[in-house]
């Protein structure tokens, strides 16, 4: 079926065979696909390689490896019988039927033949030559394949001998025929579509056709033995067994064996005719299997020798397997629900799949499969294969049942599929829509959900589609239309992928908004590595009776890392290869290599190179840098098929990897250090030749090659790049490298270790910024040093290495004729003398053009800004002050960005004092300077701004909201920032604890906290290991953790002076005596450390106070439970709670009225307890402070009636319960003392 063509391929220099779908019908076309993939990914030296399906419009084609050489003939044959139709293929007919005469019959006959001259035979050829063809259909088979119609014009033989079976055009699956769809048949209502490959049809050419296949039987392995026996039989007898007629030939196939060839010929070796014979055999069980006939051919020539690898055994993955089961539970139920499966290569997706599937064979259910392939090149890619599948189903119906199946507009998707429209109703009607019309394709797609739907209401329908990593995005918008639509349907698809590559446009999309919107309809199953226990259970496996030793069995689980695949190869590696000496090595890397070795020498050259190049490369590309190689299409299928590499490369601009890291790695390490530079600056000089090639592979590539000053010099041109990629952390490594391997003078140095100092910032590493600064200062002319240590001091104080940053920056106070005094006293009397600058003169605000501003002055403000930053959310006093100076400067300078960033942050400190309109119309000040400006960084400024006002309103649920729309604007429009992405964090963080949403903190710590260790930031690891991270602790009652956690800030955070972060691990201590109810130690503690807020003026702040005067209040009630001074400490109590009236907020008010129920209930006065704590839940509600809620319910809980007390107690529990809180009771107690449970 089709013609076949020899092209050449221009971009490859390379002849192909091309063989053309003459007359495309529904039919036709499926068979044709089927041909193609059911050879894709087989290659064998005996079987043609088969490289890229393609679809031109309305033509289909498939490209395929060109054979030069002559149709199989062992030895010529005499033509000693009529050339006649049953020498000619015939279609799928019935037979019975047909008049067996020659101009019935369409196809081509079989060449005219010649007499043998058996004194010439040459027995050995003819048993190599039989041997390479049964090894060749051997391979088929065992992949499952059966071919059908071997016969002489579908065998070539090449110059030097090789056998190659061609034509696939009738190939079927080899399985057994199974019940129709809807019938019960075998007890069971199942069916699969690869169950379903038509191997019953009536199909081949008589001559070499099976007696079971001419009685319309069951076609199986041992039906293409049969036609290897006729062809043997007419290469030593010199006719074929039977001659005649179509029906005549059919008829004596099934009633009698041919005349022995002894009988005929008598020179013929007695086992060679004694095979044939056998072959010949009537009953398909009497035909020998390949061992048998192997034993008489013997192997084929060692040059084609490729051993078949056993199917891979599945085990484990109950958890995946218990994830599809519920997920086709659900379906069942009623609902469209999709599942995506994920792996590496090798890790066994498909197979935990097939194993699932498999498994559903006995309950009702219809099952369509299908696969994305790389070598393709067709519409709708995604979903051809599966449609395909789903035609066969069809196909397989009566009209009756079929009608009820047919969906609206299903012309419309005969048209997007044309092998849909064999099938009665789909037919497009002499249609031609314009299928990039969007309506088109919309109806059509509704179409296929229709009809998929109507086929889940006879049985739940299960959609398999494996590879979507090859798939298409075309195909995306009939996914969505399948498992979105709101009409419900019994449908589970599953869609499975290689993690390690990604998915084509849409699908990731489509299954993030699946997992956030649809989450009871859809799941991620992940395919990771196998367990110890499994992996021994593969090894028992593939061993049967074999044994290992414990030791060697360890070593190969060891090797594989939990990879099915890599433990079959190393099992087979071991059974190959059983001889091996005592002292030799069984690893995977003698594994990988052993099979690399097999490889002809332009296959181990392509794979070379391919590792050394070391990532995925166009194959045209490739070939540049080892251009001797010939016939590279045939490579790269058999070097995909041995899973030595992955990637169709059908087309020149294709790209190609190594198949897995360890089989890159081990080649890598293989090669001798000679070999290796030569790979590496082969590619390097090939990457010089293009225009666009990327300046870290020729470093890389360079320094392979052993050319250190030209890699170095490429590291710096690839870390510019980087940089303006904004990809910092990489550029600042790149700029590493060429400091590394390059010789380079002063001017050079200082221009590498700026960008450096640059990167570092960016990259958010404050510290090692610092360090590259003092180095460019020394390098500098020494006008500019003292602007560049400011710098480093200000990467050192925002990086929460605060004394070493002052330290530095003390070194070039003179230069700015500052002087940044350390004491209390000193630094109050400064920040006084600042705020009474600012008051004199006033918040004119008057910009000025960028000619008349004064850039000395601009530096310094911003060597100023870090520094002031670092200080405020540390040290209150000092960080005032400097900001203050800051802001006049800001002012007197007249740039619009830098008064923006001034002005917003003295909008913060306002606030901080409870003046929150003052602060506002600050703020928007600032933003309109900001605005004005369009800088980024002024812009972010007041953006965070905002969000830390309202966090001092005790707004925690708009503050949350406001940072993240802040730190949002740092991440994508402002580089750098990462002092204020680390506040925002921070303060973003103790918003959510306030609201109870512990699981998002908890969320934000994994992430954040991995972040700042690697960055090194010890201001952003401090505040979460001082605060937010024990905060958590305590809520899940892990009190050895928070101390831990505590421990570790402190030992970090070792600075002088009384910080933020001392107070945060301060206060964490007294909330943990309260869990443990130890009221005494709790107010000691707090008494401990209340002189040095204080002392600090921390307490300045009004959030802070009115949090700390409340804690105060309730370590005090808790102490007088334990305190003979009971009656003393309450009445401290009761002051501190009015102290709190006196902030005239209405959240401190609420804090209070908690805190006066707390005392009314110590005094016996439960009226009034339960007054108090009522108001402050009600107030705590109306603030969204939910941990506060639960807490004051617990409370409630103690003092109401008992009926009430139950039902304040339950929704108490279920208040914490929601925030995620375990122990409640005692940790109710750390908000709202209301005594031992």
């Amino acid at each position: 079926m089709g013609a076949v063509f020899l092209v050449h391929d221009t971009e490859l220099s390379s002849d192909v065979a091309l063989k053309l779908l003459p007359r495309v019908n529904a039919k036709t076309l499926a068979r044709f696909k089927r041909e193609f993939r059911s050879l894709a990914n087989i290659v064998h030296p005996n079987l043609v390689s088969l490289y890229e399906l393609i679809s031109d419009g309305d033509q289909w084609y498939f490209t395929m490896e060109y054979v030069q050489g002559s149709m199989f003939n062992a030895v010529p044959l005499a033509d000693t019988f009529d050339t006649d139709e049953a020498n000619a293929p015939t279609s799928e007919v019935d037979l019975a039927t047909r008049e067996a005469t020659s101009t019935d019959l369409s196809g081509e006959e079989e060449p005219t033949l010649y007499p043998p001259v058996l004194s010439n035979l040459d027995w050995d050829s003819v048993r190599q030559a039989y041997a390479q063809l049964a090894a060749g259909i051997e391979a088929l088979h065992s992949f499952g394949k059966i071919h059908r119609d071997i016969k002489p014009s579908n065998v070539m033989m090449r110059e030097n001998g090789q056998v190659v079976i061609l034509d696939f055009g009738l190939i079927a699956e080899g399985f057994p025929i199974s019940p129709s769809p809807e019938s019960d048949a075998g007890g069971s209502s199942s069916w699969r579509s690869d169950s379903h490959e038509g191997n019953d049809e009536v199909v081949g050419t008589v001559r070499y056709m099976s007696p079971e296949c001419a009685a319309g039987g069951s076609v199986t392995a041992a039906s293409d033995w049969y036609a290897i026996g006729v062809m043997l039989y007419e290469t030593l007898v010199g006719k074929p067994p039977f001659s005649g007629r179509l029906l005549k030939v059919l008829s004596l196939k099934q009633r009698m064996v041919p005349t022995p060839v002894a009988e005929l010929v008598p020179g013929v070796p007695e086992d060679l005719a004694k095979l044939c014979d056998q072959l010949l055999s009537i009953d398909p069980n009497d035909r020998p299997d390949y061992p048998e006939i192997v034993q008489v051919l013997g192997k084929p020539p060692t040059s084609t020798v490729k051993s078949v690898v056993p199917k891979q055994i599945f085990v484990g993955r109950s958890a995946q397997q218990k994830q599809l089961q519920t997920a086709f539970k659900r379906a069942k139920s009623g609902h469209r629900v999709s599942v995506v499966v994920s792996g590496e290569s090798g890790f066994g997706k498909t197979a935990a799949v097939e194993n699932f599937l498999e498994h559903l064979k006995s309950q009702p259910s219809i099952i369509i499969s299908g696969r994305c392939f790389e070598q393709e090149s067709v519409p709708f890619k995604t979903l051809d294969s599966l449609v395909d599948s789903l035609s066969r189903y069809l196909n397989g119906l009566t009209n009756l049942e079929l009608a009820r199946l047919i969906p609206r507009h299903a012309g419309k998707l005969g048209r997007l599929f044309p092998v849909m429209s064999q099938i009665s109703g789909f037919d497009p009607g002499g249609a031609n829509d314009d299928l990039s019309d969007r309506e088109a394709r919309r109806l059509a797609f509704e179409a296929f959900s229709e009809l998929l739907a109507r086929i889940g209401d006879i049985h739940p329908l299960i959609l398999s589609i494996d590879d979507l990593q090859w798939g298409d995005s075309d195909s995306v918008e009939a996914i969505r239309e399948l498992i979105c639509s709101k009409t419900p349907a019994r449908i589970l698809m599953i869609a499975s992928h290689r993690s390690e590559y990604p998915l084509p446009d849409g699908y990731a999309q489509l299954f993030d908004v699946l997992e956030k919107d649809w989450n009871d309809d859809f799941n991620r199953v992940s395919i990771g590595p196998l367990n110890r226990q499994e992996s021994e259970d593969v090894i028992s496996g593939y061993l049967k009776d074999e044994r290992l030793p414990p030791d060697t069995i360890d070593r190969i689980i060891s090797e594989a890392q939990g990879s099915p695949l890599f433990l079959q190869q190393l099992v087979q590696y071991f059974l190959d290869f059983p001889s091996r000496s005592p002292g030799q090595t069984l690893g995977l890397n003698q594994v990988i290599l052993g099979r690399v070795e097999t490889l002809d020498t332009d296959g181990r050259r392509f794979l070379e190179m391919l590792a050394i190049v070391g990532k995925p490369t166009p194959l045209a590309a490739l070939l540049r840098g080892i251009p001797e190689i010939a016939d590279p299409q045939h490579i790269v299928a058999e070097l995909r098929s041995e899973k030595l590499l992955s990637g169709a490369a059908a087309h020149a601009a294709d790209n190609i990897q190594i198949y897995h890291d360890r089989v890159r790695e081990s080649i890598v390490q293989s090669l001798p250090t000679e070999q290796k530079q030569d790979c590496h600056l082969r590619w390097a000089k090939f990457l010089l030749t293009q225009p666009d090639s990327d300046p870290e592979s020729l470093a890389v590539h360079f320094r392979g090659g052993g050319d250190f000053p030209t890699a170095g010099t490429w590291y710096a041109i690839a870390a510019e790049a980087s940089a303006k990629a904004l990809a910092f952390d990489h550029a600042a490594y790149l700029y590493e490298q060429s400091l590394a391997l390059k010789s380079v003078d002063a001017d050079e140095e200082l221009k590498l270790r700026s960008g450096l100092a640059q990167a570092y910032v960016n990259a958010g590493r404050g510290k090692h910024a610092a360090e590259q600064y003092l180095c460019v200062a020394e390098l500098s002319e020494p006008s500019q040093r003292a602007n560049l240590k400011a710098m480093a001091a200000g990467q050192l104080c925002i990086s929460g290495n605060i004394d070493l940053g002052l330290s530095t920056f003390a070194e070039v106070l003179k230069s700015y004729r500052l002087k940044l005094p350390t004491k209390r006293n000193a630094i109050l009397i400064d920040l006084l003398g600042q705020r009474a600058r600012l008051k004199l003169g006033g918040l004119r605000i008057r910009t000025r053009p960028a000619d008349e501003q004064d850039p000395a002055q601009l530096q310094r403000i911003d060597s100023l800004w870090g520094i002031a930053a670092g200080l405020s959310t540390v040290n209150n006093i000092a960080g005032a002050a400097l900001q203050t100076r800051l802001l006049c400067e800001s002012l007197k300078s007249g740039d619009a960005h830098r008064i923006a960033r001034s002005l917003a942050w003295e909008a913060f400190m306002v606030s901080t004092s409870g003046k929150y309109l003052k602060a506002a119309s600050l703020l928007k000040n600032a933003n309109r300077l900001a605005e004005e400006s369009g800088n980024p960084h002024a812009l972010g400024v007041c953006l965070m701004v905002k969000g830390l006002i309202e966090f001092q309103e005790a707004k925690f649920t708009k503050s949350v909201a406001s940072l993240q729309v802040a730190e949002d604007h740092f991440r994508t429009q402002s580089i750098g920032g990462w002092w204020e992405r680390s506040t925002i964090r921070w303060i973003q963080g103790t918003c959510l604890l306030h609201a109870g949403d512990m699981d998002q903190v908890q969320a934000a710590m994994k992430r954040d906290f991995l972040d700042a260790r690697e960055r090194g930031d010890l201001y952003a690891l401090t505040n979460m290991q001082a605060f937010l991270i024990p905060f958590l602790d305590l809520s899940k009652g892990d009190l050895d953790h928070a101390h831990e956690s505590i421990r570790l800030a402190r030992a970090s955070w070792n600075h002088s002076g009384f910080h933020y972060q001392h107070l945060q691990s301060s206060f964490i201590e007294c909330l943990i005596a309260l869990y443990n109810g130890e009221g005494e130690k709790a107010l000691a503690t707090l008494e401990t450390f209340w002189p040095n807020m204080k002392s600090a003026l921390v307490l300045h702040n009004k959030f802070v106070r009115v949090m700390m005067v409340d804690t105060r209040a309730t370590c005090t009630l808790a102490a007088a439970d334990q305190s003979p001074q009971r009656q003393a400490l309450l009445r401290t109590a009761e002051a501190l709670a009015k102290s709190l009236r006196r902030e005239g907020d209405a959240w401190s008010n609420v804090f209070a009225n908690r805190i006066l129920g707390g005392v009314a209930k110590a005094q016996g006065d439960n009226s009034n307890a339960i007054k108090y704590w009522k108001d402050a839940k009600k107030g705590f509600e109306e603030f969204e402070m939910k941990l506060h809620v639960g807490s004051v319910g617990m409370a409630l809980a103690t003092v109401l009636p008992t009926g009430e007390a139950d039902t304040a107690r339950r929704e108490a529990e279920q208040t914490f319960a929601a925030c995620g809180v375990a122990a409640t009771h005692s940790f109710g107690n750390c908000l709202t003392w209301c005594g031992p449970q």
